[in-house]
């Protein structure tokens, strides 16, 4: 990367802003909203950036972010790539993580967001597609079902569902994909980042946040929190490494007739840990509990 590079910008007619362009270039500065006809912003085009917002209202014709295009941090090996200790690679060691809030295009029918795309920015707290509010992730119903870890390690303190505003609950966000909401410390309530509708959560959903209640009572359509295996399978359970979950609560009313809980849903890993302080779990419509 070009360690001192802080502007750039690019021709208007640009479709796509290539894979690691701008990788470790802390960026201050981008003519986003001038690329009116870009598509794809590749993996790990913007990694390391020094955005504190980008504003992506222009880009009606955007289709894909892909994998820590915005990152700070790698999403699999939890280690910042600014880390001159770590990598080796010559970056300033006060290079922290300073992105806020992203703002969307109002005009799209579908948007594919990838694996950790804001991985380790820690202060993001913020996105919406036309108008939002502080520390308020707004979820656009034209966006379907990320990749896995599009939240995770950031600042999101709500989630605001768009089906759960307009009443069109035939949406694509049933299924909270793995590791969404991992490591985000603002959120106290899991509740108040999941659509009412919601049916199942993933793996590792909020491992390592630092909720402190997960009142899930009011989510009827839930059937399965983790990946399904009871017996075998994943080693990370939804809930794992919840330092701070002290009460979990499961709707007793479940339409779908039971709920099932995966192995190690409140287990410790092996460096984390656990569930030290879980003290109520209300079970409700559970039907099927794994090793947890």
């Amino acid at each position: 990367g070009c360690t001192s590079m802080t502007r750039s910008s690019l021709p208007a007619a640009t479709t796509a802003i290539p894979y690691h362009f701008y990788a470790l270039c802390p960026l201050t500065s981008f003519n986003f909203n001038q690329l009116t006809s870009l598509s794809f912003v590749c993996e790990l085009a913007f990694f390391g950036h020094q955005f504190t917002t980008i504003d992506l209202s222009g880009g009606g014709s955007l289709a894909q972010i892909s994998g820590e295009a915005f990152a700070h941090q790698d999403s699999l090996k939890k280690n910042s790539y600014m880390d001159k200790e770590q990598n080796d690679l010559g970056v300033a060691d006060d290079v922290h993580p300073v992105l806020k809030t992203v703002v969307l295009p109002v005009s799209l029918e579908s948007l594919y967001l990838n694996t950790g795309v804001f991985a380790g920015q820690e202060l993001f707290d913020t996105m919406y597609a036309g108008s939002g509010s502080q520390g308020v992730i707004t979820i656009p119903d034209y966006m379907p079902v990320p990749a896995k870890a599009v939240f995770a390690h950031t600042g999101v303190k709500k989630v605001v569902w768009e089906a759960d505003t307009n009443g069109n609950v035939a949406m694509r966000w049933k299924i909270i994909p793995e590791y969404t909401f991992e490591g985000c410390q603002e959120i106290e309530e899991a509740a108040s980042v999941l659509p009412m509708y919601v049916e199942k959560i993933g793996k590792r959903a909020f491992a390592g946040s630092y909720i402190e209640s997960a009142d899930l009572t009011g989510f009827v359509n839930l059937s399965e929190i983790g990946d399904g295996s009871v017996d075998s399978g994943s080693d990370y359970g939804t809930f794992m490494d919840c330092k701070y979950l002290t009460t979990v609560k499961l709707p007793t009313n479940n339409v779908n007739g039971g709920i099932i809980l995966d192995r190690k849903t409140f287990a410790k890993s092996a460096l984390g840990s656990g569930c030290a302080v879980l003290t109520t779990v209300e079970l409700g419509s559970a039907s099927t509990l794994g090793q947890y």
